[in-house]
């Protein structure tokens, strides 16, 4: 049994419909970095099924680099 936290990011594989994905990588990159993860609703764990993780990875790790780019520009 594993226990969730409520900062916890569940990807199940119905987020494989590509504007599911698109909002669960945004919303979860957000859930990471906003504030340096200073707060309490920071994500701590981002658990992704095994049959969409290949394309979540991808599409979060573009995401983020965006994200870091726009914050080295403020």
């Amino acid at each position: 049994m594993m226990k969730l936290d409520l900062t916890d990011a569940v990807v199940a594989a119905d987020a494989a419909v590509a504007a599911v994905c698109d909002a669960m990588v945004k919303e979860t990159v957000r859930a990471s970095f906003t504030n340096q993860g200073q707060i309490c609703l920071c994500g701590s764990r981002i658990l992704v099924e095994r049959s969409i993780y290949a394309r979540f990875k991808e599409a979060f790790l573009a995401r983020e680099q965006r994200f870091a780019a726009a914050a080295e520009e403020e």
